[in-house]
């Protein structure tokens, strides 16, 4: 019965344990997910900042043209005729078809993108969690088994007389053991190298994130110095005659 009983156990340990890794592939393909999200936000924002240098390029290079157009043309005294929300470089963005530059919502994706991270780094920390847990769980279960090797053998060399005895051969006996053996290796093997892959590939992608989080960021900072660089020089300009040149 003492037999029986350590098999049952063992079964119903290897039973939590498919649960348990039943539940973390269902973690997993949920990050999967989340990351296959965060890389469509990535390359929709990058999309527009793209496009946003572009545009910064080519006002700069027209600002320079006006410049220097600006230089050769007498000054007229011109009323300028613009409301009082938009500047004489809103006026000529307008004409050249030139988008404004929304800065706010590039702040807002920005920040999107910096939740996802901080998402990343709790989930990061769920599967720490999650691993040293499951490493006691391995631990444990190890003790366990040889535990029940222990009193198996221990039941047979002191009861060779038992019904357990007499209903297993040595052949059984030792197939048992091998049995028992195997089934542990297998399950520390499959389920340390699982667990390894899941972390290193949860790193992996995190430090990914994190790398383009930065690199939006930079990307941001030199835009915002683009946009300042050109609001000054347009500053700097007549207004009389800029708004002389932008009628030509």
């Amino acid at each position: 019965m003492c037999v029986c009983e350590s098999v049952c156990v063992c079964v119903m340990q290897d039973s939590r344990w498919a649960e348990e890794k039943q539940n973390l592939i269902r973690v997993n393909q949920d990050l999967k997910e989340k990351i296959a999200s965060l890389e469509q936000c990535e390359l929709r924002l990058r999309s527009e900042v793209r496009d946003t240098l572009d545009q910064n390029e080519l006002l700069e290079f027209r600002i320079l043209e006006l410049e220097e157009r600006e230089r050769r043309s007498p000054a007229f005294n011109l009323q300028i005729s613009a409301s009082e929300n938009n500047s004489s470089l809103q006026l000529h963005c307008r004409q050249e078809g030139v988008k404004d530059v929304i800065i706010p919502d590039l702040l807002k994706k920005l920040d999107l993108l910096g939740d996802n991270g901080e998402l990343f780094s709790k989930q990061k920390g769920f599967l720490e969690e999650e691993l040293d847990y499951r490493k006691q769980a391995l631990d444990h279960a190890q003790l366990r088994v040889q535990e029940l090797e222990a009193t198996l053998y221990s039941t047979l060399q002191q009861d060779p007389d038992s019904c357990v005895s007499e209903s297993l051969t040595d052949h059984q006996r030792a197939r048992l053991t091998e049995s028992i053996e195997a089934l542990r290796r297998q399950i520390l093997r499959q389920s340390r190298h699982a667990d390894t892959l899941v972390l290193q590939q949860r790193m992996e992608l995190l430090q990914a994130a994190q790398q383009r989080i930065r690199e939006l960021e930079d990307k941001i900072d030199t835009q915002r110095r683009q946009i300042k660089e050109i609001e000054e020089k347009v500053c700097m300009l007549n207004p009389l005659s800029l708004v002389h040149v932008l009628n030509l």
